[in-house]
């Protein structure tokens, strides 16, 4: 045999050698014993102190949130998937509230070929629509029950928009009892750009309130509150509006300019 070959196969012994004895000394003995993972670690995981209590811990304190999370699409997903784990609540810890909605939210509704198709996704530069930096996920949509408007107060949903807002100007209210007074911008008008525009110009297909006649619209969001008409975002947006603000709100879209 020649003696390139010889040294050749030579190696190859040794290195399989080494091989097998430093498989046999690295591998720990526990392996392989129910499968191809390390047995020890099952008693190890068990003895340890649990990180996620699971959703079943936040009902006895929550059982408001929870009934409605219950009854939505959203039960599949556990608190702690959002919330972060809750080891040590409430005694000790109090868990986060997600501040980058649009960031958590579109881990799972960011628009990709491989999703399924029942799974609700949107294109993150063009919702609710194009050419505006994005609000934040919970201005329209309630976090725990997606298919309901969104349950905050008035005032933390304008302060979200106000932050998290840097498309198109809206325009302020000019009330009709004092025409040469600026008026505030009613409180959920940021809410109601989100679907329909910063100027009510229904942008994307939405429907145009700008110019809408304030009588028309006011019985709407009366039919909305009402329930006679049905929606599952203004049914719940329309439910957080008196009398008054209802005329507030159509006023203020019936004075500004339509588009063209």
């Amino acid at each position: 045999m020649p003696k390139h070959v010889l040294r050749l196969i030579s190696i190859l012994v040794v290195v399989l050698v080494l091989a097998v004895g430093g498989a046999h000394y690295v591998t720990d003995s526990s392996f392989y014993r129910f499968g191809h993972f390390r047995a020890d670690v099952v008693p190890e995981l068990a003895a340890g102190t649990p990180q996620f209590q699971g959703s079943e811990s936040c009902q006895a304190c929550h059982d408001q949130i929870s009934s409605a999370w219950n009854e939505g699409i959203h039960v599949v997903v556990q608190c702690e998937a959002c919330h972060g784990k809750a080891v040590g609540h409430p005694d000790d810890k109090k868990l986060t509230v997600p501040s980058d909605t649009v960031r958590l939210c579109s881990l799972c509704h960011e628009a990709m070929p491989a999703r399924p198709k029942s799974q609700p996704q949107i294109v993150i530069n063009e919702h609710p629509y194009k050419h505006e930096q994005p609000l934040a996920c919970t201005t329209c949509h309630n976090a725990h029950t997606p298919s309901l408007a969104s349950s905050r107060g008035q005032s933390t949903s304008t302060a979200s928009s106000t932050e998290q807002r840097t498309g198109p100007e809206i325009p302020p209210v000019h009330s009709a009892s004092s025409a040469n007074t600026t008026q505030p911008v009613p409180a959920l008008v940021p809410q109601c750009a989100a679907c329909h525009g910063a100027a009510g110009q229904g942008v994307g297909g939405l429907l145009v309130l700008a110019g809408k006649e304030s009588g028309d619209l006011a019985t709407q969001l009366q039919q909305f509150r009402s329930g006679e008409l049905s929606g599952a975002v203004m049914s719940g947006i329309a439910a957080q509006l008196n009398d008054e603000q209802i005329l507030e709100l159509a006023d203020y879209y019936a004075d500004l300019p339509k588009s063209e």
